[in-house]
């Protein structure tokens, strides 16, 4: 017996036809997301808040060991020893700090608080440095393996396993398939990318500007830590190479989604393959076996 055209299709059938209308949707929007490439953004990762506190944090000690007791003869001497790996990490002389204190242990104290600031500032300084580079890294990673991206893409939403098609086409949210398909795989597309794109991001300026600050950052962890004044920060061990590629596969699944929510509102003649029932689907006609023979089974 042949399949009546207008047998509404099995909700077995509808979710295989969503799953290949829900692929070709991502298909579709993967390259004009990445024209829009100048719409990626990198937020700052999460270590960069722990710069910041550390700064902080190092200027509130200096200002309160200015209030501290007079250091006996040994403690200044101490001190003393400390202050100058602080000043050699920051290359800073370290007569610099200490210039008209007469007592070796208002020395030491008055040398340890400006060696403190000098090492904020140093931080503060670095951060500022990775901001600007960090802002563009993402564009400019897209724009130099734009077809790359492409294929890897591609290649994961055709190979990728949906479920829920029906609820995912159907939506809301009108991105509902960028989030699940794209957005919510960031990890696992991010795996794929890196051998593509992980050059590009080795050589961005804002990679070079991170790894000098995190440089500074943990080398000051580990001289304050020996001024024994209670101050406790853990160094910043990041894969900051990761986190770009992450961040920049979702800025990418971002934009997939706008495009997602334009062709949802007229899905007319917009799919490379399948247009009719493509349009069916994001229209809300009811789907037959007839689509799902067209769409999911090899016809000989």
């Amino acid at each position: 017996m042949g399949i009546c055209a207008s047998e509404p299709a099995t909700p077995e059938e509808q979710q295989g036809i969503c799953k290949a209308m829900a692929k070709e949707m991502m298909l579709i929007s993967v390259n004009p997301a990445l024209g829009r490439c100048d719409q990626i953004k990198v937020t700052m990762p999460p270590a960069f808040d722990q710069m910041g506190k550390a700064s902080a944090d190092l200027k509130k000690m200096a200002e309160e060991s200015k209030n501290k007791p007079e250091a006996s003869q040994a403690e200044a001497e101490e001190l003393w020893r400390v202050n100058g790996g602080i000043m050699g990490m920051l290359g800073i002389p370290h007569r610099f700090v200490t210039a008209g204190v007469e007592s070796a242990a208002n020395l030491a104290m008055d040398g340890v608080s400006a060696g403190l600031v000098a090492a904020a500032d140093v931080l503060d300084k670095a951060s500022k440095e990775i901001e600007g580079p960090m802002s563009t890294i993402g564009k400019d990673i897209c724009a130099a393996k734009k077809e790359e991206i492409s294929k890897v893409l591609c290649k994961y939403i055709v190979e990728s396993k949906i479920e829920g098609a029906v609820e995912l086409c159907k939506g809301p949210p009108d991105t509902a398939i960028s989030d699940y398909l794209v957005g919510q795989a960031s990890k696992h597309i991010t795996t794929q990318l890196m051998g593509v794109v992980g050059e590009v991001i080795d050589g961005h300026q804002a990679i070079e500007a991170w790894r000098a600050a995190i440089y500074q950052y943990n080398a000051a962890i580990e001289q304050v830590g020996k001024l024994k004044m209670g101050w406790k920060m853990g160094y910043i061990v990041f894969d900051i190479n990761k986190y770009i590629c992450e961040q920049t596969v979702l800025g990418l699944a971002k934009e997939m989604g706008k495009d997602e929510a334009e062709v949802r509102k007229n899905p007319t003649d917009k799919a490379n393959n399948h247009k009719v029932i493509f349009f069916k689907v994001f229209n809300g006609d009811q789907l037959t076996k007839s689509d799902y023979k067209t769409v999911c089974l090899e016809i000989p």
